[in-house]
Formats: C-alpha cells, sequence, structure tokens
C-alpha cells in the first residue's frame, strides 16, 4: 500500500486515545476512526494527533518538523555544515544532496507531509457528522480552521521541496505546466494513482485553504490558549509565506502587515533585545506565532534538532567557521552570541553550533519547533516591499527588526536585496530557510560539504527526487529531471 494514501486503513485501524490536558501532555499519535469522531471532544482529540504526527514519525528512524525538516533548508546551504569529527551519518548525506529516488531522506521528506495531510483529509471527511452542542460553536469552527491551515502547510512543505520555485522557474517549467505535487485534497481510494498537479493548481490550493482556515479560526487568541495550535495570526503569517514564494508581493506585504498591525493585542510581537537570548528555552514567547509541541514523552528522540546541533549528539547541524566568523564580528548585534564553540563531555566534536536548540527537562531531545514567528513575517513585509517597488516601507520593516537586535542599528534609507538576505542570514539562521532563500531569488550558494562549485537555483539536486516507491505505483506520476 503506497506511502501517500494510505491514511484510510490507518484509521479504520485506530484507537481513540484522549490527551488530558495538550498543554502538558503531547496529543496522542493515535487516530479515532471515523466513527470514533462525534463531538468535539473526539475532534479535538482527532486534531492533537495531526499535531503529533507533524513533530515526528513515530516507528521511523527521521523526524518531521522536531528535526529532520529544519535541517533540510539549511544545511543544504552556505552557512551550516555537519561536524566531520563526529560524522555520525544521520543528516549529513542531505548536505551531500543525496536524496535519489531510493533514499530514506526522499521516501522520509514526502510521506510525513502526506501521512498528515491524508489525518486531515479523514478527519475533515466526518466533521458535518459531529454533533455541537450549545455553546461549542466556535471551538468546532477553530478546529476546522486548524485543519484547513495545517494541509495547507504541508503542502506547502511539500511543493517547495519537489517542485520548482515560482519565481525561479526553468528548462521550460511554467505554473500551468504540471511540474508541482498531488494535491490530496480528500481521501482516496487505495488503488488511486496520484499524478502531479500544475504548480499554479498547487499555490491556489494552499492559499484558498489558508483563507477557508482564517475564515473559521479564532479572530482574538491568545499566547497560551493557542500554544501549540496554529492561530489566526500564524496562518495568515504562513500565507504571507507562501505568497513571497509565489511572487504575489503585494499581496505578501498586505498580508504580512496584518499580521504585524493586528496580532499585538493577541500578545504576539518582536522579541526584544534584552529578552532574544533567552526565548530559545521558553514557550508561550510573544515571538512565536506557532511552535509544535515536544516534551520528555513525545519526541524524536536522536532525530531531534537538539540532537542534531550539539556535540554530545549527532552534532550533525553546525555554522561553518566562515559563517560563525561573520556572525560574531559584530558584537552589538545580539545574534552573535546565539552561536558557540562547543565540545562533548568526551573532548570531541569541537564547532561552532547554534544555541537555539537548548533543550527543555535537561533533554536535548525536548525542544519546540518555531514553525513561523514575528522576526519572519518582518521580514516577508521588508522583502516584498522590496520585490513591489516599496522602498520606504522595505526601510520601515527592515529597521524595526534590526532595532531589536542592535544596539546601534543602521540609519537605513535604502533597501537592497542583498540587506534583507543578509538580515535573514543571521535572524533565521538554522530554522530551515536559508536554501530556499537563496534559489528562490534565483541566486546560487557554494555548499563546500556537497561540491565547491556553486549549487545555482537551476541546478536539478535542489529538487529532491521522488521515491520509487510513489512512482513505481503510479506510472504517471513524473520524476524529477535527472533522478531517474
Amino acid at each position: 500500500m503506497k506511502t501517500l494514501y494510505y491514511l484510510a486503513a490507518l484509521l479504520m485501524a485506530g484507537i481513540l486515545s484522549s490527551c488530558e490536558d495538550f498543554l502538558v501532555e503531547n496529543p496522542s499519535f493515535a487516530l479515532p476512526a471515523d466513527e470514533s469522531i462525534e463531538t468535539v471532544t473526539d475532534l479535538q482529540n482527532a486534531v492533537n494527533g495531526v499535531y503529533s504526527r507533524m513533530s515526528h514519525q513515530p516507528g521511523v528512524t527521521a523526524s518531521f518538523y522536531a528535526g529532520d525538516y529544519i535541517v533540510l533548508g539549511d544545511i543544504r546551504g552556505d552557512d551550516m555544515t555537519y561536524n566531520k569529527e563526529i560524522n555520525a551519518n544521520q543528516i549529513s548525506p542531505v548536505a551531500r544532496f543525496q536524496y535519489d529516488k531510493n533514499s530514506t531522506f526522499a521516501l522520509n521528506f514526502w510521506s510525513a507531509p502526506y501521512v498528515s495531510i491524508g489525518r486531515i483529509n479523514d478527519i475533515l471527511s466526518v466533521t458535518d457528522n459531529i454533533v455541537v452542542e450549545t455553546g461549542e460553536e466556535d471551538t468546532f469552527l477553530d478546529l476546522v480552521g486548524q485543519l484547513y491551515a495545517l494541509r495547507a502547510l504541508c503542502h506547502f512543505d511539500l511543493v517547495r521541496m519537489f517542485a520548482q520555485l515560482p519565481t525561479a522557474l526553468h528548462d521550460g517549467v511554467t505554473m500551468d505546466s504540471p511540474d508541482g505535487i498531488p494535491i490530496s485534497d480528500r481521501v482516496f481510494p487505495v488503488d488511486h494513482k496520484p499524478v502531479r498537479n500544475t504548480l499554479q493548481e498547487v499555490y491556489n490550493f494552499i492559499l484558498d485553504d489558508f483563507d477557508e482556515a482564517i475564515l473559521r479560526l479564532n479572530e482574538t487568541p491568545s499566547i497560551t490558549t493557542s500554544y501549540g495550535y496554529i492561530n489566526i495570526w500564524a496562518a495568515k503569517a504562513l500565507k504571507a509565506r507562501a505568497q513571497l514564494y509565489l511572487g504575489e508581493y503585494s499581496d505578501a506585504l498586505a498580508t504580512a502587515e496584518e499580521v504585524i498591525n493586528g496580532a499585538g493585542p493577541s500578545g504576539y510581537r518582536l522579541a526584544e533585545i534584552m529578552e532574544y537570548t533567552n526565548i530559545w528555552d521558553l514557550v508561550t514567547q510573544p515571538e512565536f506565532l506557532f511552535e509544535i509541541i515536544t516534551n520528555l514523552t513525545y519526541n524524536a528522540q536522536r532525530n531531534s534538532i537538539g540532537y542534531y546541533t550539539d556535540p554530545n549528539g549527532y552534532g550533525e547541524f553546525a555554522l561553518t567557521d566562515a559563517f560563525y566568523t561573520y556572525m560574531i564580528s559584530d558584537p552589538s548585534d545580539i545574534r552573535a552570541y546565539m552561536a558557540v564553540e562547543k565540545q562533548s563531555d568526551e573532548g570531541t566534536g569541537r564547532g561552532y553550533y547554534p544555541l537555539k536548540y537548548p533543550g527543555r527537562e535537561e533533554s536535548l531531545y525536548v525542544n519546540n519547533a518555531r514553525v513561523i514567528r514575528m522576526a519572519e513575517v518582518y521580514l516577508i513585509a521588508a522583502e516584498a516591499a522590496f520585490h513591489d517597488g516599496d522602498n520606504d516601507k522595505a526601510v520601515q520593516y527592515l529597521s524595526d527588526l534590526q532595532s531589536k537586535r542592535m544596539v546601534n542599528p543602521p540609519a537605513l534609507t535604502t533597501v537592497t536585496l542583498d540587506d534583507i538576505m543578509t538580515e535573514r542570514r543571521k535572524e533565521l539562521f538554522a530554522e530551515g530557510h536559508r536554501s530556499w532563500d537563496v534559489w528562490r531569488n534565483r541566486l546560487s550558494l557554494i555548499n563546500a560539504d556537497f561540491n565547491p562549485q556553486p549549487v545555482n537555483y537551476d541546478n536539478y539536486r535542489t529538487l529532491i527526487a521522488i521515491p520509487q516507491r510513489e512512482t513505481d505505483i503510479s506510472q504517471d506520476l513524473k520524476q524529477n529531471p535527472n533522478w531517474e
């Protein structure tokens, strides 16, 4: 049974397992069978299961948002590397772009989002039959809104891994050619044979799902009550990210501004300069619009991002020497203190590591995935404004961020793309953005772990191979170029 659509069978075999307090206990892995989703409480439990699955893949030697997916965006870039002294060979093959059609990486990067999407579609298919008691109407709508937002996010994750970036199309690919990913918008029969939709269809679907979510999500969430859940501000911020990738710059700017101007009453804001280094081992911080919860019971263990970023673990997600030198070059920038030289307790694995994943509860395994935070929204607004020709707003939003990160921020009068890319490097390093930032702007980077020559945006290895398992099942599922 294929990876993409085996959720129906899993659902039929599922057992309802509830969670007494989601803020304390991560949601259950068990999914209720469709006949078990009869109440809003059942729906809450099912939604919790989706979040749990997005954190990591139980029974699989990989993780999703708890580790591997975060690493993917940066370790293929020019700022992060793996420690050659340790070289546990766990995630380091990704740094060398080794994810061909028969690799475990290709299979896991494909299956993790689609399995989550399958769960979502199964739950959405029965929401019309749920009994909503008086007083539960808003909760019901919010939960359904979360499902739409998460489905949009998973499709976005897939399309930027397995398809060309809309602002950097090449080799005859257009927005209307069938070179996107298969859209999964409903429960499919197990003998369904997926094919690729067009890029335009995929991005339209993503934006439509975000809009469906925004219509339903609570308009006045709080940081504490929405901790671990996607709320309206996170949905809008992620929509702005998708619009930026799509090249719809005026729309991306407008959506980002909705978050910047509207999220304050819910408690969201940029971290202050004196707060910044302390927020990473805390939760429910104003900076974090959406974080996926991990704890001692539910985590990705050795595939956790904290284990990748510490020499007492795999130590395979470290700063390059050059980037570390660059980061510490301005001591008036608080971000200079987010990278340190470390070695293991045994004195091995010396290197430069990010301090964004210090672990909680005395465990490297326990680090929430910060899917999107306020700083990225300001950077989206600045970049969208720049591309849209609005220098004043680009200056405004870049200056707003710099004022929260630098003791003596520069007095900007104009902004260049290089200014924005530099700020994204410093602010978002080790959070899974760098390679896509470069390639979607039609630029190149040098990843010394892979090749001393520049990796241009049109290099076929920027796309992950579709797993052989999927193309064997659906012969019309077009493989990415040169991975045959």
